[in-house]
C-alpha cells in the first residue's frame, strides 16, 4: 500500500533557488521535519532506524558551503538533510554520478561516506 509523508508546513516552505546555502528555518525545525520523514521510512521497513549523526551532518553542510559553488539548486535544506541521513543510515557500498549536472544532489547522498565525519 502506498503511503505519503508530508511536512505540516509544506505549503509554506519556500526555496530560494539562487541562494542554495540560505538557512530557511531554525535548525530544530528542519531536524524535526526530517525526523518525521525518516520515521515514516522506518515504519514502512525502508530504513532500520532514523538515527544519524547530527554533528557530522553539520560539518558536511559547512563543508559544502565552503567548497561548493552552486549557482542554483532545487535541493532544499530539508532535502539535503534527508538525503544525507538516508545514506548515513544505509551506508551504500557503491555510488556513482558520471556526466551529470547534479553535484549538490550527489554530495548530499555521498557526504556521509566521504565528507567530514565519515
Amino acid at each position: 500500500m502506498a503511503s505519503e509523508y508530508r511536512a505540516p508546513d509544506a505549503h509554506l516552505y519556500k526555496m530560494v533557488y539562487d541562494q542554495p546555502h540560505l538557512e530557511l528555518e531554525p535548525p530544530e525545525n528542519e531536524i524535526a521535519v526530517v525526523q518525521g520523514a525518516l520515521r515514516a521510512l522506518v515504519s514502512e521497513g525502508i530504513l532500520p532506524t532514523s538515527t544519524y549523526d547530527l554533528r557530522a551532518f553539520r560539518a558536511h553542510r559547512d563543508a559544502v558551503r565552503k567548497h561548493f559553488e552552486i549557482p542554483w539548486t532545487a535541493i532544499t535544506p530539508r532535502m539535503q538533510r534527508l538525503l544525507y541521513a538516508i545514506n548515513a543510515i544505509r551506508r551504500p557500498q557503491v555510488m556513482i554520478a558520471a556526466g551529470c549536472f547534479c553535484g549538490n544532489t550527489f554530495i548530499s547522498n555521498a557526504g556521509a561516506a566521504v565528507g567530514p565525519g565519515a
